[in-house]
């Protein structure tokens, strides 16, 4: 799982695109990198992203990024 530092209190979580999870690991590096769902086994280079409220602890869900 990745955060990015967006404000003091807004971040971003990648997620799986298939099953929504967003427990994910990167399997390969490099300049591009190969992320995979550890719920579903989805390989690929391109997860979305959520914005995550710190505060509140809990995803933004009308608010995705591509």
């Amino acid at each position: 799982m990745t955060l990015k530092i967006k404000s003091n209190m807004v971040r971003t979580v990648k997620f799986c695109p298939k099953c929504q999870n967003t427990d994910l690991i990167m399997v390969a590096g490099g300049e591009i990198g190969m992320w995979e769902c550890k719920e579903c086994g989805f390989r690929g280079t391109i997860f979305p992203e959520k914005e995550f409220d710190a505060e509140k602890g809990e995803l933004n869900k009308n608010k995705k990024k591509k």
